[in-house]
Formats: structure tokens, sequence, C-alpha cells
């Protein structure tokens, strides 16, 4: 029960503190725009590379997830580009 309460306690915080304070907000607004511009049109390489890295690291971190890369069955699609 009274984890429960905590639960409903923390929950109500949480909900407060997105819906009516000022520094959230803010900080919410601060980070979408930083996001819109690191991942706009004209960063498609930095997004790649941000992949390459995750992937990296979960390489790095657990290596049996080689084995299930190594098991996927991959298509390969060509791209055709306008000319």
């Amino acid at each position: 029960m009274i984890a429960y309460n905590e639960n409903q306690r923390l929950q109500k915080l949480v909900h407060d503190f997105k819906n009516n304070d000022e520094v959230f907000l803010n900080i919410q607004t601060i980070a979408e725009e930083k996001v819109k511009a690191l991942f706009g049109k004209n960063n498609a390489m930095k997004l790649l590379e941000f992949a390459l890295i995750a992937v990296s690291e979960v390489l790095r971190q657990d290596p049996q997830m080689e084995l299930l890369i190594e098991k996927t069955p991959i298509q390969i699609t060509t791209l055709i580009l306008p000319q």
C-alpha cells in the first residue's frame, strides 16, 4: 500500500511539473529546438554517425548481439537517384 501511494504521489508530482512549471517548459522548448537543429535536413551525416556509434556501443557492451546481427536476413535494395 505504501509503494502504491508513493507511486501516485510521484506521478502527480511529475504531471504537475510538466504542466505547470515554467522551467520545465523552457527546458522542453530548448531541447526541441536543439534536436530540430541537429537533425535537420542538412545533418543527415551526423544522424548516420550517431547510428553507427550506437550500434558499435551495443556490440562492445554485448558481443552476443553480433550473432543476432549475423543471423538477421538483410534485403538489399537498389537506390535509384534522379538524374
